[in-house]
Formats: C-alpha cells, structure tokens, sequence
C-alpha cells in the first residue's frame, strides 16, 4: 500500500490501521455491494459469525479505525466502495478473469 510506505517515510512510529474508509461494512455488505457494482442479481444470506468454523476466535466486531493513520497523512483513506469498483472494473479488464465475468 503507498500509505504504508508514506507512513515509513515520514517515519510514522505505533499502530497505523491502513484500510479503506468511508465507514465500516460487514461481510454481508461487502459481497451486496460487490453483486450490485457487476449488476448480478443473487440471494446474499447472513451467515453469523458463530456459523464460520475458524479455529481461532473472534471478537463479534473487528472493523479498523483509521482516523490516527488519516490525521498523521493529513487526508482521508480512500473510500472501500470506490476501491472495490475499481478493482472489480479492472477484473473486467482482464486483470481477474476468474473472478468476473
């Protein structure tokens, strides 16, 4: 990511959460908004954390909180709807094949 390494450069010490902003979206929405950014249509069922058989244990919300790593840049993480349209648009392109159709 080039915010972990302007983070480097500005020589940035502690927890920097790099991710996307524009809030926090569940795994449900995530997979919505990926269905209607490539205009399929499909039944997204919830599936509670509880339903996913990882063996390490996880805590019932997880999201990051970027504010610390956009203050210390001094702007805003790119939003996650915009990024996950963008890397779908460049699967259509080719990059992902057999991730889009």
């Amino acid at each position: 990511s080039l915010a972990l390494v302007e983070i480097l450069e500005r020589g940035g010490r502690g927890v920097f959460h790099v991710t996307d902003g524009g809030g926090a979206a569940s795994r449900l929405e995530f997979a919505s908004e990926a269905l209607r950014i490539l205009g399929l249509t499909a039944e997204v069922t919830p599936v509670p954390t509880e339903g996913f058989h990882e063996t390490a244990r996880r805590p019932p919300y997880t999201a990051l909180d970027v504010s610390a790593t956009e203050a210390f840049l001094g702007r805003a993480m790119p939003g996650w709807r915009a990024t996950l349209r963008r890397y779908l648009e460049e699967g259509r392109a080719g990059a992902l094949p057999s991730v889009c159709p």
